[in-house]
């Protein structure tokens, strides 16, 4: 954590390493993994993240964060799988549902995308991320006014 707060994130990502070698916890793998993120290492993240999941199989903020790193990889369709199990483990996961709707925005069904951000609004009617994306897809669907009334609420 002190490398962490110096910015020097090799010496952390060594620090992180060897504390999970001492103590094979899904906290320390998510720790590692998270530093390997910060340094757009995604692939190295994706095999700690992995490594969380082994501990815990039903580790949503594992399967998330794997889910976020192979969309960094470009990798879609594995990762809407990720996010799928997660959304299994915890219905309430709403940061889950903007990934997924991310997804289906990239692949041009904006309609479905929609319908996912009006679940994590469901969940969390304040939700800035889900209010933006919401907004953007009201726009490529050609409907300003209902963006328009997202944006008043921003």
């Amino acid at each position: 954590e002190t490398y962490t707060a110096m910015k020097d994130l090799t010496k952390a990502s060594i620090s992180a390493a060897k504390t999970t070698e001492l103590d094979n916890s899904k906290a320390n793998w998510l720790r590692e993994g998270n530093l390997l993120q910060t340094q757009e290492m995604y692939q190295e993240a994706v095999t700690k993240f992995d490594g969380a999941l082994t501990v815990d199989p039903a580790y949503k903020d594992a399967l998330y964060k794997k889910g976020i790193m192979l969309m960094a990889l470009n990798n879609l369709t594995d990762a809407a799988e990720q996010f799928d199990e997660a959304l299994q483990i915890d219905p309430n996961f709403k940061q889950a549902y903007v990934a997924k709707g991310v997804i289906l925005e990239a692949n041009g069904k904006y309609v479905e995308a929609g319908q996912a951000y009006d679940t994590a609004l469901e969940i969390d009617p304040a939700y800035a991320q889900a209010l933006a994306y919401k907004m953007h897809v009201l726009l490529i669907l050609k409907k300003p006014q209902e963006a328009m009334k997202i944006f008043v609420k921003m």
